[in-house]
């Protein structure tokens, strides 16, 4: 298992409630979740494993932010 894979599996499932509890539907979590795993990863794999959870959860609450205003102006 990569020390990605792993930091995954650890945070994952906090990121996940954070996201329901700010009143995405499940699928729309999920759909963030990817999304700001994809980005972290993209753009930060070369800082150290310490500055990864704070990453992390400042592009998971970007890309919601990012999500409900796009769900917003289709509405």
């Amino acid at each position: 298992m990569t020390a990605i894979d792993s930091f995954f599996n650890k945070y994952q499932q906090k990121a996940f409630l954070y996201c329901r509890y700010q009143g995405l539907c499940t699928d729309d979590a999920y759909d963030v979740l990817q999304d700001a795993m994809l980005k972290c990863f993209k753009h930060y794999a070369d800082k150290s494993e310490e500055e990864w959870p704070a990453l992390f959860f400042t592009i998971v609450k970007s890309t919601m932010v990012d999500f409900k205003r796009k769900a917003k102006l289709k509405q």
